[in-house]
């Protein structure tokens, strides 16, 4: 899986010179960052990390801690800037997520201006339908394409049909755990996460993630 990106998105994107990956701070984007930096194939690496400006934005410093967990593992030079967005939660329209919206509109305002060839995300599967029910999105329980194509540019997920259990088993094999425990799934509340400082435990990408190493560890 290593050279997984090397031996196929090169394949589907041949020309591809520029490249911008979100990275979020949590362990699925981290992997795709860290398998995108291990890459032969010479491409600009640009990371992008996005973020309402509600209490919970902590997600900056570990995507932050994240970058630099993959410099060091990796020795990469490619990486030439990470880009931090902030958006106010207004102007929510009914029946959409304000954070979908967001996403969208800040990946394709960050592609026009640094010309990117391709966007990179991290984006999983749920665990299976009967486990971690209450909370769970079900956006991801349907078995999603590896490429869609956006305003601007296309967007590669190559973990989009796969699982956490997956992941988690693929940061054992390549023996980088010390790039996991750098990573941030928690959604919980200041006080439920001590200023977020640890995570509560509680919310469902907790549950995910303690699921997920349940099977590894």
């Amino acid at each position: 899986m290593e050279n997984y990106l090397d031996a196929e998105l090169w394949k589907i994107f041949p020309n591809t010179k520029q490249v911008g990956i979100q990275v979020s701070g949590g362990a699925d984007s981290a992997l795709v960052l860290y398998n995108l930096a291990k890459c032969t194939y010479n491409t600009d690496i640009f990371v992008i990390t996005g973020s309402l400006k509600t209490e919970n934005y902590f997600n900056i410093k570990y995507a932050v801690d994240v970058v630099e967990e993959v410099k060091r593992l990796t020795g990469t030079d490619r990486i030439v800037e990470h880009i931090f967005k902030y958006q106010d939660q207004k102007g929510k329209t009914a029946g959409t997520d304000p954070n979908v919206l967001y996403r969208k509109r800040m990946i394709n305002k960050v592609a026009k201006k640094y010309k990117l060839d391709l966007m990179l995300n991290g984006v999983t599967m749920n665990p299976p339908q009967g486990i971690l029910e209450n909370g769970r999105d079900i956006r991801r329980d349907k078995r999603m394409p590896l490429c869609v194509q956006d305003e601007w540019l296309p967007t590669f997920r190559p973990f989009a049909q796969t699982d956490k259990r997956t992941i988690l088993k693929l940061y054992k094999e390549l023996n980088i755990m010390s790039l996991f425990e750098k990573t941030w799934s928690c959604e919980g509340t200041v006080d439920s996460t001590k200023n977020f400082a640890e995570p509560c435990q509680q919310c469902w990408w907790c549950q995910e993630r303690q699921w997920a190493l349940e099977a590894v560890i």
